[in-house]
């Protein structure tokens, strides 16, 4: 997807309990060049969530990275919030590259009406 000029994917890390049907979801942009130079750590990171089917739970998640609209849009609906992306996954990419993500998604301006629509900038998508 093309955002402010630039080929974008969206990383989500993404984790649902089997008992109770809960589900956490994180994600940042980052530039598609970006992502191709930290492929391998990115796609090797296991997310773990806490407390999802109960006090003392453990879920282990997935890297999800979307590319097309449509699914960046999706993924974006059901987001919760995106510390633990920048605290956990992206820790490990160089503070000049990191600082360039967190520029990125300070500039992508996201909206969304009810539960089915999303605003990407300009973009508008159904889900």
């Amino acid at each position: 997807m093309i955002i402010n000029g630039q080929e974008v994917v969206l990383v989500e890390l993404f984790g649902k309990a089997s008992y109770s049907g809960q589900s956490e979801s994180h994600s940042a942009f980052m530039t598609k060049e970006m992502y191709e130079k930290y492929e391998d750590d990115i796609n090797s990171y296991t997310p773990y969530f806490h407390e999802l089917d109960g006090k003392h739970s453990e879920v282990i998640g997935e890297v999800i990275i979307h590319e097309d609209g449509q699914d960046i849009a999706a993924a974006l609906a059901r987001k919760d919030d995106d510390c633990m992306i920048y605290e956990s996954l992206l820790y490990n990419i160089h503070s000049e590259d990191l600082s360039k993500v967190e520029e990125l998604n300070e500039s992508i301006q996201i909206g969304l009406r009810g539960e089915t629509v999303v605003f990407i900038n300009h973009d508008v998508f159904t889900v």
